[in-house]
């Protein structure tokens, strides 16, 4: 029955930021509240998460959120629940957390998926999953686990993704999306585990540990008493397993039909780039190469192919840049001005005096070819380069991927949506709409991942007749800068774009040399 109440609450759990927002039926945001989300960096590629404080940060955003709503307990219709995609995080016996979760950016499991390549099994793992092995994966990390041995395999009930882990914490119901599912150990045909795909992965003797497959537009269940105490909210208010972030991202940002031509671009810690489409068949004879999952819209697929980082390049410069003011003169800019002062004299820099690679995670590069050696490198510096050429060198590197990533799909889309922290930047989306040569239109006010959340729990709930009609009523009420591609800019780009590609195509043999020497 549909609630009698007038909002939706999405949360999402981010890498680096958990959000609540309270939303209106027509799409409004009414409030939000966040807070830091803390990643434990390790050597050897190790990125954690603390799982019991995620949990911890998603109830105080949602107590915070309550705090600015009036009566949000009462009038809340439904929560959907999105967050970070991958990972492994794991659950022990009577639902206890078993130390720290893995998330997508750890790359110890590099050795792995690198012998499933040389193998030929990550090609038969893709035509069944329709996603390219990687270390970002939920089943490499766990063939990882077991191929070392790992104690902890043996104290665990169930391993779930980061979305998963709150859905369990606020109705205590172990399962996952279709999505995550089906892209880690699943058919993308039958929407099931597949016991090929984990007979390649040697880890069919832990199937034991997936949890069951649920449909959140669908199925919905009561927030519990406890949960209800811990985050301030009614108990039995109907809780939505949504989509991962990226996922629930394409939906709020208007990828509902492929027949609209629309691509979606988020310049967040990662660069994503999707496009919908309705038969993943021609996906799944090619070779590995990103993601094809299920989208919540039923008889339509994500096409999302997305390189490991993105704004973190620029926050990398930045960073370095407050800390060497810092070491020199005892002080040092806010990192807004920082990247202010940098942006106008970027403005002016030669485009593409030099290209930037922008493969700076730890655990190498998944997207649009796979290598967990992969690092960054800078080509072309000189004694006249300034931070300003190489802030613009890393915009354009950002942007060449893109390009990249969007020709590995069928062609490039007409108009492109894009969000994201580092879209803010006049002079970066420049750049992505020449290098792109197609308009961007930048949507302000997104808060993409939870707006895709809160879709699908009026969906869900009741509250809405038609996803699909919402889903673009909410993305037209957005306010949208529109960016055209500079002709002069397109030109250098069209030509530059080869080099960049070739240019880290012959690093590979490289990166493994320096692989073996331990850098």
């Amino acid at each position: 029955m549909k609630s009698a109440g007038d909002i939706l609450v999405g949360l999402d759990a981010g890498t680096s930021v958990i959000k609540a927002v309270a939303f209106d039926l027509a799409g409004n945001s009414l409030a939000q509240a966040s807070v830091q989300n803390e990643t434990i960096v390790r050597s050897r590629g190790a990125a954690e998460q603390d799982i019991v404080a995620v949990w911890g940060g998603a109830c105080t955003c949602l107590r915070n959120l309550a705090d600015k709503v009036p009566e949000l307990r009462r009038r809340t219709i439904g929560l959907g629940v999105t967050a970070q995609g991958d990972g492994l995080w794991p659950l022990g016996r009577g639902g206890e957390s078993t130390r720290n979760a893995l998330i997508w950016l750890d790359g110890r499991s590099g050795g792995i998926v690198q012998a499933l390549r040389d193998s030929g099994a990550d090609r038969s793992i893709f035509r069944h999953t329709g996603t390219a092995l990687s270390t970002s994966l939920q089943s490499a990390q766990l063939a990882w686990l077991k191929a070392r041995g790992d104690a902890r395999l043996d104290s665990l009930e169930v391993i779930l993704h980061c979305k998963d882990w709150l859905y369990y914490c606020l109705t205590a119901v172990r399962a996952t999306d279709r999505c995550e599912a089906v892209n880690s150990f699943g058919d993308l045909r039958t929407g099931t585990y597949s016991p090929e795909v984990l007979h390649l992965l040697g880890v069919e003797d832990l199937r034991r540990l997936l949890p069951e497959i649920i449909d959140g537009s669908r199925l919905h269940h009561p927030l519990t008493r406890d949960a209800g105490e811990a985050t301030g909210l009614i108990p039995g208010t109907p809780v939505v397993l949504a989509p991962p972030d990226y996922v629930a991202t394409s939906l709020a940002m208007g990828l509902v039909d492929p027949r609209d031509g629309i691509g979606c671009t988020i310049v967040g810690s990662a660069g994503v780039h999707m496009a919908v489409l309705d038969d993943p068949q021609r996906i799944l004879g090619r070779d590995p190469c990103g993601y094809c999952v299920y989208a919540p819209v039923a008889g339509t697929y994500v096409r999302m192919i997305s390189h490991m980082t993105g704004a973190i390049s620029i926050d990398w410069l930045v960073e370095n840049v407050s800390i060497l003011g810092r070491t020199l003169f005892g002080t040092a800019l806010e990192f807004s001005e920082i990247v202010r002062r940098l942006d106008a004299e970027a403005a002016n820099s030669t485009p593409a005096g030099i290209l930037f690679h922008p493969f700076m995670a730890a655990s190498g590069e998944r997207a649009p070819f796979i290598d967990p050696n992969a690092r960054a490198q800078f080509i072309g510096l000189s004694q006249s380069t300034s931070f300003a050429d190489i802030l613009r060198a890393i915009y354009e590197g950002l942007g060449f991927a893109a390009r990249d990533c969007y020709d590995e799909m069928d062609g490039l889309p007409r108009k492109i949506h894009v969000s994201g922290g580092a879209s803010k930047s006049p002079l970066l989306m420049s750049i992505l709409a020449s290098m792109l040569g197609a308009p961007v239109a930048v949507l302000s006010n997104v808060e993409a991942g939870a707006r895709g959340a809160a879709l699908i729990a009026g969906a869900s709930t009741g509250a809405f007749a038609s996803l699909v009609d919402e889903a673009r009523k909410w993305q037209s009420g957005l306010d949208a800068v529109e960016l055209a591609p500079d002709p002069s800019l397109k030109a250098v780009y069209e030509r530059a774009f080869p080099t960049y590609r070739k240019s880290y195509q012959r690093m590979h043999e490289t990166w493994r040399e320096l692989a073996s020497l331990g850098r």
